[in-house]
């Protein structure tokens, strides 16, 4: 069974996934909540996707803590081109607020 790493490298991306940046940006989202992030295969499937397909917009439903939208602006600033990223979550306020 391949792991995250192992399958977006069979997909094709060879430019070297930032390990240490998606543990950097794990660890902000997860700031001030005494979290350990531990699941960062999210993070670089859904940047490889962007690289990968080079959207112009994005949609994310269901926010959370913004780890996947963090990865997903990063590769949009990697690709060098404007882009649009809407997030809509519908406890936005619960959870800042906490």
């Amino acid at each position: 069974m391949l792991n995250v790493i192992e399958y977006i490298r069979h997909l094709g991306f060879r430019d070297g996934i930032p390990f240490d940046d998606f543990i950097k940006w794990g660890d902000v989202t997860a700031k001030g909540r005494q979290l350990e992030r531990k699941d960062y295969g999210r993070g670089m499937l859904l940047y490889y996707l962007v690289t990968r397909f080079s959207p112009s917009r994005i949609l994310e439903v269901g926010t959370g803590r913004g780890y996947s939208t963090t990865c997903m602006v990063q590769a949009m600033r990697r690709l060098e081109k404007g882009f649009k990223l809407i997030t809509i979550d519908k406890d936005s306020y619960k959870k800042t607020k906490r």
